[in-house]
């Protein structure tokens, strides 16, 4: 719940789908159902055996953002400043593009390589700021 981790293509898509697979797969989890997003998605929170709950492992691992847009729970503001700070999972790349910024700009036509640029040229930061950038003219 309230995680967004790299999509397909994204670099460390295949590290932390790897991580993920290494925490469930297989494995025996509970099911904490929440709610139902706009999308018709379940919410939920997913626990290990050992009780720990998988979007704070994924998070904890530097291999999922903590979507605040929808979630404002400080301790998964915490684990991702920990990630961060020790440079784990996505955090070894210093500018990493989050997946909902990669999305937007997507749709606008940018690729990979530029979106990556323009972040690290600071054009992007934040969605209000991707809404300002013009379709990408072929």
């Amino acid at each position: 719940y309230a995680i967004d981790a790299p999509e397909s293509g994204q670099d460390f898509s295949r590290k932390s789908r790897h991580y993920l697979d290494s925490l469930i797969w297989k494995k025996q989890v509970t099911v904490d159902i929440l709610d139902m997003d706009s999308y018709d998605r379940l919410l939920v929170y997913t626990y290990l055996s050992d009780g720990r709950e998988v979007s704070h492992e994924m998070v904890r691992a530097g291999y999922a953002w903590h979507y605040t847009h929808y979630d404002n729970d400080p301790t998964m503001d915490s684990l991702q400043l920990s990630a961060r700070n020790a440079g784990l999972g996505l955090w070894e790349d210093k500018c990493p593009v989050e997946p909902w910024i990669e999305k937007a700009m997507r749709k606008k036509g940018y690729k990979s390589l530029e979106i990556k640029k323009m972040k690290m040229d600071g054009e992007i930061d934040d969605l209000r700021m991707v809404r300002r950038i013009p379709k990408r003219s072929e």
